[in-house]
């Protein structure tokens, strides 16, 4: 197996099939290095689409717009990876199809397999060069690194097939193939444990294997691939260097972690004393791990979490999901990445009304805002949808005075605390409505949101929503933070009636 290029599919040039190293005036046959151009139309293209997600993001962020032409509610949040994933596609498929000799095509596979690693290690960066929506990358992150994949796994089941059907395949094990063949092995478990449930159940196992697949791809591809993809290594390992560099030199330490939580409830919070000079906005995020110092911090994956205190706080308070992957303890130490932000808030300045849903987590990013809305004088509502009725303990905890209109839509009052993002959103199409009043959790009226109101069931979010398509809607819209099923149910009810969405998606 080549990620490079060979002669007609009856003449093989022997150092490029066997592996062996030739010597300098080696003759190469004449399609040897038909395949390089190819290479290098893929980055191009690939370079092109960098400057267009920056452009997009360079003028659709700037300000709200209102959905139109059919597309997303959020097309300024969210370059349409319909479009992206669509387009490099074709694109490939078109290179791919330029030669149809079975040969060329396969060693092609593989060439443009490596072509798209430097793309893709730049849009899984974090921060991202340039700095743009971080969650604007990540789903094409995720499909041009299946893309890679597939054309890797292409590339060597058509080698494989080929060699065995002429009865050489023994040039499987000679040694330069042989690091093609380790680099394809790796790529099948990779493949399957991507695949949604597998990463979000097994998230520390898909990070791990990732990474290492990653150092194994470009390490023993750069000797294997022939000719050679110095180039294309070179610019790759540049980005990680990048990367490695932000991990250690553009984070703060911190050590003092204080944990509020409460009996029965699925949610914490981790309040950090706020370093010196540490600056963010409402509605920002940070990522944190372990400090750089601790070989964790290189095995584990990093954990983005939304600030949810507001900037003039001396601390930063965090809305974790309990109980927790991620170890949180005063006795270790910890780096928080610079904050980073996803949504453009500036043009809500001037907005009518607007409407707050938060699903789960999702609370942590709707506080800070509805706090930016009434220093604004924006008339807001906030509705909050949890599966258990003691996580309204980070109410509390978080100071919130405002009014909160919260649906319980776990069946017990004990519910089991759980880890999945669907389920901690629990939207339950059978269960009623039931007025409850705050006080009736043990707890007095000061220590919840007075005038707010409690409920079981899943939320009407049609009629909650309604009053917001009377009169000029242009004015009106809606933010809502939560895992895939809230948001997509809101973004299609904003869609089909003209009203503005602005959405976070709290899921891996």
């Amino acid at each position: 197996m080549k990620t490079g290029d060979t002669g007609t599919y009856i003449h093989f040039d022997s150092r490029h099939e066997a592996g062996e190293h030739g010597s300098g005036d080696h003759h190469h046959s004449s399609t040897h290095y038909i395949n390089v151009k190819f290479g290098y139309y893929l980055f191009f293209l690939s370079i092109a689409h960098a400057i267009a997600i920056w452009a997009y993001h360079r003028v659709f962020f700037q300000r709200p717009r209102k959905p139109s032409l059919g597309f997303s509610a959020l097309p300024w949040v969210n370059f349409p990876l319909v479009l992206s994933v669509g387009a490099w596609l074709a694109i490939s498929l078109a290179i791919l199809c330029y030669s149809g000799a079975y040969a060329i095509a396969i060693k092609r596979f593989g060439r443009l397999s490596y072509a798209l690693v430097p793309f893709d290690i730049f849009l899984a960066l974090r921060p991202n060069i340039p700095p743009i929506p971080y969650l604007s990358t990540l789903d094409l992150h995720k499909w041009v690194s299946r893309l890679i994949i597939l054309y890797g796994l292409m590339h060597g089941i058509g080698y494989l097939v080929k060699w065995g059907l002429e009865g050489v395949f023994g040039k499987t094990f000679l040694l330069l193939n042989l690091l093609g063949l380790v680099v394809f092995i790796l790529f099948i478990p990779l493949l399957v444990i991507s695949a949604r449930y597998f990463r979000r159940k097994y998230y520390r196992t898909f990070y791990a294997l990732h990474n290492i697949t990653l150092f194994v791809f470009l390490g023993l591809i750069t000797f294997h691939a022939r000719p050679g993809v110095l180039f294309f290594t070179s610019l790759s390992v540049l980005l990680l260097i990048y990367q490695v560099f932000c991990r250690v030199f553009r984070v703060c330490t911190v050590q003092n972690v204080e944990i509020i939580s409460s009996d029965y409830s699925s949610l914490l919070i981790a309040r950090i004393s706020k370093p010196t000079d540490y600056h963010y906005f409402p509605g920002d995020h940070l990522r944190l791990t372990y400090s750089p110092t601790n070989f964790k911090a290189w095995i584990f994956p990093t954990h983005p979490y939304t600030i949810a205190s507001f900037p003039d706080e001396p601390y930063i308070d965090l809305v974790l999901r309990s109980p927790s992957s991620f170890y949180l303890g005063s006795d270790c130490q910890y780096s928080i990445s610079y904050s980073y932000t996803t949504m453009n808030l500036s043009g809500l300045k001037h907005a009518k009304s607007v409407h707050l849903v938060a699903g789960g987590t999702g609370i942590s990013f709707i506080l800070p805002v509805a706090k930016l809305l009434l220093s604004w004088g924006v008339f807001f509502s906030t509705t909050w949808v949890t599966r258990n009725k003691y996580d309204l303990h980070i109410l509390k905890a978080l100071n919130v005075k405002g009014n909160i209109d919260t649906y319980i839509t776990g069946a017990t009052e004990k519910q089991n605390k759980t880890s999945d993002p669907e389920e901690a959103h629990g939207l339950m199409s059978s269960a009623e409505s039931e007025n409850v009043e705050l006080e009736d959790l043990s707890a007095t009226k000061e220590e919840k949101p007075s005038g707010s109101s409690l409920k079981f069931g899943r939320p009407p979010l049609k009629d909650i929503l309604n009053y917001l398509t009377e009169g000029d809607v242009s004015k009106n819209w809606v933010i809502t933070a939560g895992p895939h099923s809230l948001v997509s149910e809101i973004e299609t009810w904003g869609k089909l009636n003209g009203v503005g969405v602005l959405s976070e998606l709290y899921e891996m």
